[in-house]
């Protein structure tokens, strides 16, 4: 996710693992509830629902539904 998609209110899936290969292998739904802000040594973080403090915001991608569905993408 880059700075300017991380909105206040968005839904998104947090991923709390990226394995060195890229693979994630969970994952949960969110809410993002705070405007991204970096960190001393360059992180952009942000706050998000179910987690105490920021989490970066590349573990974060917005949620979107598939058309007609209530799937997730990739599920």
């Amino acid at each position: 996710m880059e700075k300017q998609d991380v909105k206040v209110g968005a839904k998104a899936i947090y991923y709390p693992v990226i394995l060195p290969d890229g693979s994630k292998p969970s994952r949960f739904r969110t809410t993002i509830l705070s405007e991204p802000r970096e960190t001393s040594n360059g992180l952009l973080v942000c706050k998000i629902a179910g987690i105490s403090g920021a989490v970066s915001i590349k573990h974060l991608e917005l949620r979107q539904k598939k058309s007609g569905s209530n799937e997730l993408p990739g599920s």
